[in-house]
């Protein structure tokens, strides 16, 4: 079979919807609005996929099994996972997190080693259930992610928490609600001191777990005047605030999928 270089074609990611479930409903999503939520792509064709990338592609980054799902609840996730893997290509795992309390997932994790991405994203307890179509309390959302993550220090796996941020200069601001570009989700703050007050809480509990060395750096994410640079920084480029070696909170631009 010919292999085909992705990255001549613009792309240096593959996304494969191995599954249509996911066990949040957000707001700030397109799931809720799909009318199928339940069907799964054969093995068959995953494979056919997988079998057509060439794993020598410099600039392909990785292959990942999530857009609008969770993979967690695709049963054969670590086989599919493990098929990637030997066929050559990087796996990337991005999750809700809500799964990361079952073993029988944290020991498959550590057994293939992805990449980790975690999307904690809304810290705001009032609107936490809301906001992610979830009845369960924050305090027991944020407690599973952390635990993972103090689970995954001495582990050989990258993993970096999501934290999603509204916040735009005045300038930004008023410049994009002029030409009708989204300017935030309703979920997430944007305004620098209820979003400090929202984290505070929660950072908290991260500076806690953290090793000794990284405590002073996550200080800063409580100060009013670093966290405008840091939350109006570039994602992509964000080195982000380690809690251990390898486990990272990065604060993502939280932009509604849609325009507001």
């Amino acid at each position: 079979m010919n292999k085909i270089k992705l990255s001549n074609f613009g792309f240096k990611i593959l996304q494969i919807e191995s599954t249509a479930a996911c066990n949040m409903e957000c707001s700030f999503c397109p799931y809720p609005l799909k009318e199928d939520k339940i069907s799964k792509l054969s093995l068959e064709k995953i494979k056919n996929i997988i079998d057509q990338i060439d794993p020598l592609d410099k600039q392909f980054k990785y292959v990942t099994f999530s857009q609008y799902n969770e993979p967690l609840l695709d049963s054969r996730v670590f086989e599919i996972m493990k098929y990637a893997q030997n066929s050559g290509l990087k796996v990337h795992l991005i999750t809700n997190g809500l799964l990361l309390n079952k073993e029988k997932n944290i020991e498959n994790i550590f057994l293939y080693k992805p990449t980790v991405k975690i999307s904690l994203q809304v810290l705001d307890s009032t609107k936490h259930m809301g906001a992610r179509g979830l009845k369960l309390e924050l305090d027991r959302y944020v407690n599973t992610i952390i635990n993972f993550c103090i689970k995954a220090k001495n582990e050989s796996i990258d993993v970096t928490v999501d934290i999603g941020s509204n916040y735009l200069s005045k300038s930004k601001y008023y410049l994009k609600s002029f030409f009708g570009l989204a300017t935030g989700d309703p979920s997430v703050p944007n305004d620098i001191k209820t979003t400090i007050l929202q984290f505070k809480k929660y950072m908290n509990l991260f500076y806690e777990a953290s090793d000794e060395k990284y405590k002073e750096n996550l200080k800063v994410l409580l100060d009013e005047k670093n966290a405008k640079k840091i939350f109006s920084q570039n994602y992509l480029y964000q080195e982000g605030f380690k809690i251990f070696k390898n486990v990272t909170l990065k604060i993502k631009p939280f932009f509604l999928w849609k325009k507001n």
